[in-house]
């Protein structure tokens, strides 16, 4: 084999790699193999989402969580999955910083849920001096409590924060999603993760 076709053969392999780690041509995807792609059809977006269009179409929301939510998100991501099966998560788990660091760089996010106030107050028009960019990131009307925990050492109550991101191309899945967290997903999941509802 000479220099060229081993050369071109090594960097095919490597191209199979990063697509594969891109998630192209995986199970989740809308096309198979040799079908051509099409761009998706718009959703209109103010309309909520119906059983209908969960077998249409395979939703995907990507969520920004603070590592200490890594119990709760997880547990209420996979028993939403049994609720509407054609939603998918993709949860981001990392310090606050890190990821409104991520936010403010473009990065796809589609709801980010933090248990410091001061991050979710630094990227909303309403967070008052912690705005000092005056940035305007979050859906107004989207930020909510999602769960709180005591702390009994330190006598003080942490809250988890969660809010729409207007860079979001699925805001009323996630909205539905957040209010099924709140209203509707079995609060056993609640007490397993020793937290409570707001």
């Amino acid at each position: 084999m000479n220099g060229k076709k081993l050369t071109s053969l090594i960097l095919t392999v490597i191209l199979i790699f990063v697509l594969a780690a891109c998630g192209v041509g995986s199970s989740a995807g809308t096309q198979s193999q040799g079908t051509q792609q099409t761009a998706p059809k718009e959703k209109d977006i103010t309309v909520e989402p119906s059983p209908e269009d969960a077998t249409e179409i395979s939703a995907h929301i990507k969520i920004f969580a603070s590592d200490s939510a890594i119990y709760f998100i997880s547990m209420a991501s996979d028993a939403y999955s049994g609720f509407r099966p054609a939603m998918t998560t993709a949860i981001l788990l990392d310090e606050n910083v890190v990821l409104t660091e991520k936010i403010l760089s473009g990065y796809d996010c589609d709801i980010f849920i933090t248990d410091d106030p001061f991050f979710m107050n630094f990227i909303d028009k309403d967070g008052g001096d912690e705005n000092q960019y005056h940035l305007d990131l979050i859906v107004e009307g989207s930020r909510t409590e999602l769960f709180k925990y005591h702390d009994e050492e330190s006598d003080t109550t942490i809250v988890w924060e969660a809010a729409i991101l207007k860079q979001s191309v699925c805001p009323a899945d996630c909205q539905q999603f957040i209010d099924w967290m709140k209203d509707e997903m079995d609060e056993s999941i609640y007490t397993q993760c020793s937290v409570t509802k707001p």
